[in-house]
């Protein structure tokens, strides 16, 4: 009511003009909020002092059964106010009381833990309660622990023994967070979702002082949306909301961390939503308003999350330990942290310079000192440096494994889980100390091999949903396909870039050479990595080496081979006007798209010379057979005269050229429009245009590595002596 009173509200919102007055409704409502809070606080403790902690249980009991309908709202249900919504308590009452009832007891349940240990809580009750409240109960799907179950259960306390105030607020305040909290953030984040776009564009609106005044039926049609906005933001923002349940939270985390240490069968009685919920509430804070977070509460974050993590790793040695979604949720609070640090630092570099760097990586996010840096805390604790990458290595594997498990489709997604320890392992591996390095290196190479067998697997079925993504586009070009393709890319290009950096290490470049010819794994992975250079070629390039016809727009007209072979008959402006098509061709995909097949091409080359060479050195055979040489050989689709191709056209570009497009006519045609673009780019790449579109571009521009970059990898070269091998061996192998 009191938004709909500002003059030109919702475009109000965002004129630093009127920002004034929706600031001041903002700050009225939190005062509202704090006010209630404290209230509902007051009269908790009067309820206990006067002999009403029984009915208050029952109470806190009652509104739990009534409300745990919610967990099972269906995705398309969580904007609507009817059906299960509407026979629920209102989300005001339940998050004013999530909120009053963390405040008044979680000091006391802290204290207690920090006395009593693993035994602060008693797991019995949970069984008690999940039971009284007709929730589903702890079984083997959706127990924190899994595994088989010792023939003890590993309660401490039987059903018939009287439960103590603190057992009975940690797990009540638990299930409430879980019915009340959760499903609530799950709307937030569909509003979100829904919305996000109608907000940007109201926010454009404001800000273009040329834009004509708004009708009051626009007005009316946004004005609920952008309100509905503003109260998340007004809640979920509150500094003293976050800093409340934030300490539940590590309060959650800590418990089961110390029980894990303690006596870990005990979790075996915990569902996993007791792990996963914090975990998601700590990275969701870290990825929307990370300075909410203080130093101390992201410390122990971390501290927890990889004790948890270190001890599942090493009890699944005896058949048990968290689920893949349990532990993916630990690893995305480090991921969400060291984005968090990465997105300082971007903001730091603009502050500094007044430009955006366009590839992450080229930020500095290592040598920083500033305890509020989220990524500092991440790359500084010594347990994560040492032991979380071995341990991303074993989720990543067993993520797989998830599939078909019984959690929403909005909550997990295996793909996603895999793309965010994907990046994590990267940032880590680069880390100047090397520890991570080391942790990996240092593992058996059968975990290695298996691990980037995996990753060879996911590499493919991102290449194949960008190249579908990129048909669908041309079909029907709309934000969501260019998203959906540029998406897709960016984790292919991601995971290459992956096995770049493994592939530097000469122990790692060699088992995937196939040097331990006694591991299966190892065997496996040789046949694996060929299997994706092959298809990654027949998917991208054609066989005359250049780009593949069904990746280019459909008005591209005639391959740049065809060209060639008739340069000579071509008049100057003609040659000249048909090199500018070329070179604008290739920009669009590169930044509108995220693609660039030359660069592709030459990490897969530079990865196939690595392998080869490095393990034929490493192992006792004559240094032109490696198993990678000879799974390669071995397989029915390898095209020599097509990879011969693709080198001459696609990886050996000229690092720098001078003149126009028609000086360099020749070399365009030749090289597939895969040159140096840097002279030219500006007519026709408007990067200030398209910075507007911010989250495009900077999917497109991640990751992309340059030909400078690649070498460091393999030399030409090297390539060239791959090549060489690989024809020799297919020669020697049909003639046997």
């Amino acid at each position: 009511q009191q938004l709909s009173q500002i003059q030109d509200f919702p475009i109000a919102t965002f004129r630093s003009k009127d920002n004034d007055e929706v600031g001041r409704v903002m700050r009225d409502a939190r005062r509202t909020m704090h006010t209630t809070r404290s209230t509902a606080k007051a009269l908790l403790r009067i309820a206990f002092k006067t002999g009403g902690k029984e009915q208050t249980f029952k109470w806190l009991t009652e509104i739990i059964r009534s409300n745990e309908q919610l967990l099972h709202l269906l995705k398309s249900d969580l904007l609507k106010s009817g059906g299960i919504v509407a026979r629920s308590s209102s989300r005001d009452f339940l998050l004013g009381l999530v909120w009053s009832l963390s405040d008044f007891c979680q000091a006391s349940l802290l204290s207690c833990l920090d006395k009593k240990g693993s035994k602060a809580f008693d797991t019995a009750f949970l069984t008690e309660a999940l039971s009284e409240t007709s929730q589903e109960p702890v079984s083997e799907k959706n127990r924190l622990f899994q595994g088989s179950k010792p023939s003890d259960d590993g309660c401490s306390t039987s059903g018939e023994s009287p439960f103590d105030g603190a057992t009975h607020f940690f797990f009540l305040l638990c299930l409430l967070l879980h019915v009340g909290l959760h499903p609530a953030l799950r709307m937030e984040y569909e509003f979100e979702y829904h919305y996000n776009k109608f907000v940007h564009a109201i926010q454009e609106r404001a800000l273009d002082d040329k834009a004509p005044r708004c009708s009051e039926a626009v007005l009316a049609k946004y004005s609920p949306i952008v309100a509905t906005w503003l109260g998340w933001r007004t809640f979920f923002d509150d500094p003293e909301l976050s800093a409340c349940l934030t300490d539940v939270a590590l309060l959650q985390l800590g418990w089961l961390a110390t029980v894990a240490r303690e006596n870990c069968e005990s979790l075996y009685a915990i569902p996993d939503w007791l792990c996963r919920e914090p975990a998601h509430w700590l990275s969701r804070l870290a990825n929307t308003a990370p300075h909410l977070l203080k130093p101390s509460q992201a410390e122990k974050a971390i501290e927890y999350a990889t004790l948890l993590l270190d001890m599942s790793t090493e009890v699944r040695a005896q058949s048990f330990g968290f689920s893949p979604i349990v532990v993916t949720s630990l690893i995305q609070i480090a991921s969400s942290f060291v984005q968090a640090g990465v997105n300082r630092a971007r903001k730091k570099q603009r502050h500094r310079t007044g430009m955006d760097v366009d590839n992450d990586r080229d930020l500095d996010v290592y040598s920083s000192f500033d305890r509020r840096d989220l990524g500092v805390t991440v790359f500084a604790n010594s347990i994560v440096n040492e032991k979380l990458c071995p341990t991303l290595l074993r989720t990543f594997r067993a993520v797989d494994a998830a599939e078909g498990v019984d959690a929403d489709i909005d909550s997990f997604d295996k793909f996603s889980a895999k793309a965010r320890i994907a990046e994590l392992l990267l940032r880590l591996w680069s880390h100047p100390s090397g520890n991570c390095r080391e942790s990996v290196a240092s593992l058996p190479p059968s975990e290695i091999c298996a691990f980037v067998s995996s990753v060879s697997t996911a590499a493919i079925v991102c290449l194949d949903f960008g190249t579908e993504g990129i048909e669908k586009m041309y079909m029907n070009r709309n934000e969501q396909t260019v998203m959906h393709a540029a998406g897709n890319l960016l984790g292919m290009r991601n995971y290459l870039a992956l096995l770049c950096a493994l592939s530097r290490d000469e122990r790692i470049a060699a088992y995937l050479g196939g040097c331990v010819a006694e591991s299966p794994d190892c065997k496996l992975v040789a046949v694996n990595l060929s299997n994706m250079i092959v298809q990654y070629l027949e998917k991208l390039t054609s066989v005359d080496g250049g780009t593949n016809q069904y990746l280019e727009e459909w008005d591209a007209g005639e391959p740049t081979s065809c060209i060639v072979s008739r340069l000579p008959d071509l008049s100057p402006p003609d040659k000249e006007s048909m090199a500018k098509d070329v070179v604008g061709r290739r920009l669009r995909m590169r930044y509108d798209l995220g693609l660039d097949v030359s660069i592709i091409c030459h990490q897969l080359f530079a990865l196939a010379a690595r392998w080869h060479i490095v393990a034929a050195r490493a192992g006792d055979r004559d240094l032109r057979d490696s198993h990678f040489l000879m799974a390669l050989a071995k397989n029915e689709d390898v095209d020599l005269i097509h990879m011969e191709n693709v080198i001459k056209r696609l990886v050996a570009v000229p690092e720098h050229i001078e003149g126009s497009e028609a000086d360099n006519a020749d070399a365009i045609f030749k090289h597939d429009g895969y040159v140096d673009h840097s002279t030219w780019i500006h007519e026709y790449v408007d990067k200030e245009l398209e910075k507007k579109q911010k989250r495009i571009w900077h999917l497109v521009t991640q990751d992309q590595m340059k030909h400078s970059e690649i070498t460091g990898v393999a030399s030409n070269e090297e390539i060239m002596l791959f090549l060489s091998d690989l024809r020799r061996k297919i020669e020697s192998t049909k003639a046997s």
